[in-house]
């Protein structure tokens, strides 16, 4: 069996839709699929990171990156460049047999490209969070908690296509899965703090958490601060973490869950994360650093697995502060979110490695 799996990074995109396809990559590799997949070089990009897990990755042409400032304004640059994308992409495969699947995770390509994309793969499997736009595909993975009462997806996909709705379809790393048996019961104790917020923080999120947590003033706290490789500031935050009595600075770690599970709260980011949190029961603070975080995040909210901090221009060290100083007094509202968390991913009815390979079968 043959897949390829079309997914960018970037430090506007972050890690998150190449991390989840690393995922569903390894779960394939392992079962005897050949999976290779295709970026853009982008500045930011994890091209050598994937590669040197041992996949083949197809490199597409960069774009002008002088013109881009934002999450928003690099989706719509590739956006325009969609029809590129696609004769670029083509050509990889027109001197080989047809694929059997093609994985697409982007926000920038919707069912124009997909249809075109049929001309050098059998079936098509699209990763979506935001049920914005139409796909041609064969089966639909949307992740988030409500997505199953999203009927907007009958006019979005073709009436052929398996939906895969919700939390039971997360796609959880191995890691995670591996700590189903040994998570932790928290009672409420805050004396270990995880800081993560995603593979790139370009607004640099991290430094306000280490100022907040600074404020505390508590030599006995342990702190583990993760950065991803194309975090722009990750040389500032060791220094930080250098200087600050009880911290361990990470950078593009394949340990997130052994930290996770140790951690009596995180403070990090919106998007994939969050269900990486809940699958073991971590209590967190959050900021929403991009608007296709947000309406997951506040619809999430009501579920009280964590606190909701508010979009990231408005969050300052104070704020954050302010809600570990409450949270250290308030044991109950810890343990409270950590039943919350584990409730919200229902470990039981996760989807197994088993049923994701023969889905593709």
């Amino acid at each position: 069996m043959k897949i390829a799996i079309r997914a960018d990074s970037s430090v506007f995109l972050g890690a998150g839709h190449v991390m989840r396809c690393l995922t569903l990559a390894d779960m394939l590799k392992k079962s005897g699929a050949e999976v290779c997949f295709i970026c853009r070089e982008i500045f930011g990009n994890l091209i050598g990171y994937i590669e040197s897990l041992g996949y083949e990755v197809f490199v597409l042409p960069g774009i002008n990156e002088m013109d881009v400032g934002s999450l928003g304004e690099l989706v719509q640059a590739l956006k325009d460049d969609e029809k590129k994308d696609l004769a670029a992409t083509r050509t990889f495969f027109e001197h080989s047999a047809v694929l059997d699947w093609l994985v697409v995770d982007h926000y920038a390509l919707g069912e124009d490209w997909e249809s075109g994309a049929r001309t050098f793969s059998k079936k098509i499997f699209v990763i979506d969070d935001l049920a914005d736009r139409k796909h041609d595909c064969d089966i639909l993975l949307n992740q988030n908690p409500n997505a199953w009462n999203k009927p907007i997806y009958d006019r979005l996909v073709p009436c052929h296509c398996n939906k895969l709705l919700g939390t039971s379809y997360v796609l959880l790393r191995q890691e995670f899965r591996n700590m189903r048996f040994s998570k932790r019961t928290r009672e409420g104790a805050l004396s270990r703090i995880l800081v993560f917020y995603g593979g790139s923080d370009t607004s640099n999120e991290t430094e306000k958490a280490l100022n907040a947590l600074q404020g505390l003033r508590d030599d006995q706290l342990h702190i583990d601060v993760v950065v991803g490789q194309a975090n722009p500031h990750k040389s500032m935050i060791e220094h930080m973490c250098n200087a600050m009595p009880g911290a361990a600075f990470h950078c593009q770690i394949d340990y997130m869950a052994e930290l996770m599970n140790k951690a009596d709260l995180a403070i990090g980011a919106g998007g994939s994360t969050t269900w990486e949190r809940c699958y073991l029961g971590l209590p967190a603070l959050v900021t929403i650093l991009a608007e296709n975080q947000r309406k997951g995040i506040e619809e999430l909210e009501s579920e009280q697995a964590f606190i909701n901090l508010g979009w990231y221009q408005d969050v300052s060290d104070k704020h954050i502060f302010e809600q570990l100083n409450r949270l250290r007094s308030n044991p109950e509202t810890l343990r409270s979110m950590s039943r919350r968390s584990l409730e919200l991913m229902d470990a039981g009815k996760l989807f197994s490695e088993k049923q994701w390979v023969e889905m593709f079968v």
